[in-house]
C-alpha cells in the first residue's frame, strides 16, 4: 500500500478489503515516500492492515490459488535470468530509443511504465529546483532531465535524495549544453540546501538555553537547522530578471536556516561572521570569549 506522503485514504482501504476477499490474507507492505509521520500514526494503519488480515484468515478466506499462476510463470522464465531481465526492462526504461524492451512485455504496459517512472523524476526535480527550472526553457528542461534520468547511476533508493543526485549529475558534467548559464551548478546546489533545511527532522532544543543569555560568558549554542555556504555566484539574487554572466571579485557567504516557523529564510555574511560561526561549532563546550580568543 502506498500513497506517497500522506494518510492511507479510505478508497485504498476500501480495496485493501477487497483484495483479501479476492485473494485471501496476504503480507503487506505499507510504505511511504516522504512527510513521514509519527510512530503512533505509522502503527495505527499497521494494527488497521493487522485486523484485516486477521479477519479474512479466521474467515477461512483463501481467494484464488497462486501457485497455478507461479507455475505458468516459472515455465515461461525457466531460462531466463532474472537479474537480466530487470537489467534489461530497466534499460529499456530509461533509454528505450536504444535498449529494446525484454521480449514478452505488452507494448501498452510499457508505455505506461516507461511514463510513469520519467514523469515521477522529472516531477521531483521540477519541486526541488524551481528557479533552474523556471530559467530553462520547457525544451532545455526536458533535456536535461531526460539526460539525468538515462545518464546517471543513482545511489540512493529514496525519491527525497534525487535532488542530491541531481546536483551530482551536474557536478559531473554530464547533460551540459552550450549556452548554460554559468551559475547552473552553483544554483542547483543552493536550491538543494534549502531543500535539505526544509525536509531535516532535526528539531530545535526546547530547555538548556537562554535566548538572553550572555553571548561571552555564557556558551552559544547553534541552531541544528542552519547551514554556512560560499558562492562565486550571487545564488540567492538569481531570477528572471537576474542572470549574472559574471563570477563575483569575491565569493558571497550565506547563513541558511530554517525559522520557528518552519521558513527555510537565508542571511548575506561576510567571513569573519562565517568562521565565528565555524569555531562556534568546532568548540561547542566553550564560552564566547574562549571561542573568539581561538580565532584570534
Amino acid at each position: 500500500m502506498d500513497t506517497h506522503g500522506c494518510d492511507v485514504i479510505e478508497p485504498v482501504w476500501a480495496l485493501l478489503d477487497h483484495a483479501y476477499q479476492t485473494f485471501g490474507s496476504l503480507p503487506t507492505l505499507l510504505e511511504r515516500d516522504f512527510n513521514i509521520p509519527d510512530n503512533e500514526t505509522l502503527f495505527a494503519e499497521l494494527r488497521k492492515i493487522g485486523g484485516y488480515q486477521q479477519h479474512y484468515a479466521s474467515a477461512g478466506y483463501h481467494g484464488f490459488q497462486p501457485w497455478l499462476f507461479c507455475k505458468k510463470i516459472s515455465t515461461a522464465m525457466k531460462n531466463t535470468d532474472f537479474q537480466t531481465l530487470q537489467r534489461e526492462f530497466a534499460a529499456h526504461l530509461r533509454n528505450p530509443d536504444i535498449h529494446p524492451a525484454p521480449e514478452g512485455i505488452e507494448e501498452r504496459r510499457l508505455d505506461i511504465y516507461r511514463n510513469l517512472f520519467f514523469n515521477n523524476v522529472n516531477g521531483f526535480l521540477r519541486q526541488g529546483f524551481p528557479v533552474l527550472h523556471s530559467l530553462l526553457d520547457s525544451d532545455r528542461w526536458q533535456r536535461l532531465a531526460r539526460a539525468f534520468f538515462e545518464q546517471h547511476a543513482s545511489q540512493t533508493p529514496y525519491f527525497l535524495e534525487i535532488p542530491q543526485e541531481f546536483v551530482s549529475f551536474l557536478a559531473s558534467g554530464q547533460g551540459s549544453e552550450t549556452g548554460d548559464p554559468v551559475f547552473m551548478l552553483e544554483l542547483a546546489h543552493y536550491e538543494w540546501m534549502e531543500l535539505v533545511l526544509d525536509a531535516s527532522t532535526e528539531v530545535f532544543p526546547v530547555s538548556g538555553f537562554h535566548p538572553e543569555g550572555d553571548m561571552l560568558r555564557a556558551i552559544p549554542q547553534l541552531s541544528p537547522l542552519h547551514v554556512v555556504l560560499n558562492y562565486q555566484f550571487p545564488v540567492h539574487e538569481i531570477c528572471l530578471e537576474f542572470q549574472p554572466e559574471e563570477p563575483l571579485p569575491q565569493p558571497v557567504w550565506l547563513l541558511v536556516y530554517r525559522d520557528r516557523d518552519d521558513d527555510v529564510r537565508f542571511m548575506e555574511i561576510n567571513a569573519p561572521t562565517a568562521r565565528l560561526l565555524q569555531l562556534i561549532d568546532e568548540h561547542s563546550d566553550e564560552t564566547g570569549k574562549a571561542v573568539v580568543g581561538a580565532s584570534c
